[in-house]
């Protein structure tokens, strides 16, 4: 959005054309997904914008905030919301920030706010739920790999490998490949224990056979010197006591065998009865990690592989307090109630920003009529042009003289993600109403991102962020077919009937097309 402040109108300009603030826009017909605009559908006021979903630089494994989340902004205390998904991360005491417009606006404009419910259910591909115990271990688990990635960049500063900066995503896996190694030095570990546990328990065998061999021997010994009959000589008579000492001597020092005996075998008993895992994560546990991975990367916009180690949770010292709202009118209400009294150019794309000491002027031209150029003069414009349009090469706003070069490189350093959502309408409810998300889990590493979340705001409604990072066509192409898919096998065993006209249609398609096809 491109403003001018106390302008005057030259050229041409409709209605003697005054560029004024903010709401509407003389912009470039050129657009940007941000991961910090705040945009809803006007007619459902669907969430447009990233739930936030990170952790605290110091404290790793933190409640992640960060800008408001989709669609939804803080409470009349000025608050940040907390996540919706209600799925969060321990974190260090923090300054809190208090004074979110928003709550300002929503008092002076008619926004019907709803809290959001915390509550996200997870659901398997075989439309299961996660047992909320596996789901804690494994929640629990993302939250101490953000701590490991966390140290490792502050206190170890592993934050360049081959002259290449560290991204989140490269940290976290190098932590879960540590893990596993761990794992089997555990194993090791373990076998070793059991192999000397087994050779000590060897050894007193070994010596309890050549102990009982001595016993029955001085038995026999003793059993032929006390069947001398009485009267015996002091010889035999010293010779029978000595015997009987030895042997209870040699019995004396079996029984103490025997009974270390038991208690190596009850420690081989118990070593063997409780093995350590075999692996880090099994294929289920490693799913459930990727849904985590897939909300944070849907919370940045972008894949943890293009996430800095070192910066990406920058901004959680400057979080809102406050809990999570939906805008059930759409976010369309305040810009329009922003714009209201105010002269908008509508089908007005800004070409060209000049500035100088005595002031600026704004070239501007009609997107249904490029020959039709209009110019704006004003003493001063306020440019909210997104990152995406900024960076865009060509300049689709070009600017004279050019901005200064630590501008421009700051907005080349700058990055910024595309986040899409799909909407699906439906006549009845067949899903848990009581709920405001859900979560799907996807089956592999490569489809986490893959409508791994549903918002239930609406009667009827179910919206998801269609894909994780896939081409735009694959995405457009796959999208709503596939969600449809996905809720089929969460929900086909509940509500068969809803589901299965839909299925014999897919069914017989398919059919069609093999048929066709050979």
């Amino acid at each position: 959005m491109l403003t001018a402040k106390k302008s005057e109108s030259d050229g041409g300009g409709e209605n003697g054309a005054e560029c004024q603030p903010p709401a509407s826009s003389c912009s470039s017909s050129s657009s940007s997904s941000s991961s910090s605009s705040i945009m809803a559908s006007p007619d459902t006021g669907a969430p447009l914008e990233r739930t936030p979903r990170k952790k605290e630089r110091a404290s790793p494994g933190a409640e992640h905030g960060g800008s408001s989340a989709p669609g939804i902004m803080a409470g009349a205390d000025g608050g940040q919301p907390e996540t919706p998904e209600g799925r969060r991360t321990s974190r260090r005491k923090r300054a809190k920030v208090r004074g979110n417009p928003m709550a300002v606006i929503s008092k002076q404009v008619n926004m019907e706010l709803a809290k959001i419910k915390q509550k996200c259910p997870l659901y398997e591909a075989n439309g299961q739920a996660v047992p909320k115990e596996k789901d804690e271990m494994v929640e629990q688990e993302f939250n101490r790999l953000l701590e490991a990635t966390s140290y490792l960049s502050h206190q170890l500063d592993f934050n360049v490998l081959n002259n290449k900066p560290v991204s989140l995503g490269q940290a976290l896996e190098v932590v879960i490949q540590l893990q596993e190694k761990h794992v089997k030095d555990e194993q090791i570990e373990h076998w070793k224990k059991i192999v000397k546990t087994q050779e000590e328990l060897k050894e007193l065998l070994n010596k309890m056979v050549n102990l009982k061999e001595k016993i029955k021997e001085l038995h026999q010994q003793y059993k032929e010197a006390s069947d001398v009959k009485p009267p015996r000589d002091i010889t035999a008579e010293f010779l029978v006591k000595s015997k009987h000492r030895d042997l209870t001597a040699l019995c004396k020092e079996y029984d103490q065998l025997s009974e270390a005996q038991g208690k190596l075998e009850e420690k081989l008993q118990e070593l063997e009865a409780n093995p350590p895992s075999d692996v880090y994560l099994s294929s289920r546990d490693r799913q459930i990690l990727d849904w985590h991975f897939a909300n944070l990367e849907f919370a940045n916009a972008t894949p943890l592989s293009t996430l800095s180690l070192k910066h990406w949770d920058q901004d959680d010292d400057f979080e809102f307090t406050g809990s999570h709202l939906t805008v059930r009118n759409g976010y369309s209400c305040v810009p329009v109630a922003l714009a209201e009294g105010l002269d908008i150019k509508l089908n007005t794309a800004v070409r060209q920003v000049r500035y100088t000491a005595s002031g600026c002027e704004v070239i501007a031209v009609n997107t249904r009529s490029t020959s039709q150029t209009f110019i704006y003069k004003c003493d001063a414009v306020l440019c909210t042009l997104p990152l995406g349009v900024l960076k865009q090469q060509p300049p689709a706003v070009q600017f004279v003289p050019p901005l200064p070069e630590w501008k421009t490189s700051a907005v080349q350093r700058m990055g910024f993600g595309n986040l899409n959502k799909v909407v699906l309408c439906f006549d009845r409810v067949f899903w848990d109403p009581t709920v405001n998300l859900f979560g799907h889990v996807g089956s592999t590493t490569a489809s986490r991102g893959e409508l791994f979340l549903f918002w239930n705001l609406y009667k009827g409604i179910l919206f998801s962020p269609p894909f994780g990072y896939l081409p735009v066509q694959t995405r457009v192409y796959l999208s709503a077919n596939n969600k449809k898919y996905i809720l089929f096998y969460l929900y086909a065993k509940k509500q068969p009937r809803y589901f299965w006209p839909w299925w014999q249609g897919k069914l017989q398609e398919l059919w069609k097309t093999s048929v066709t096809t050979l």
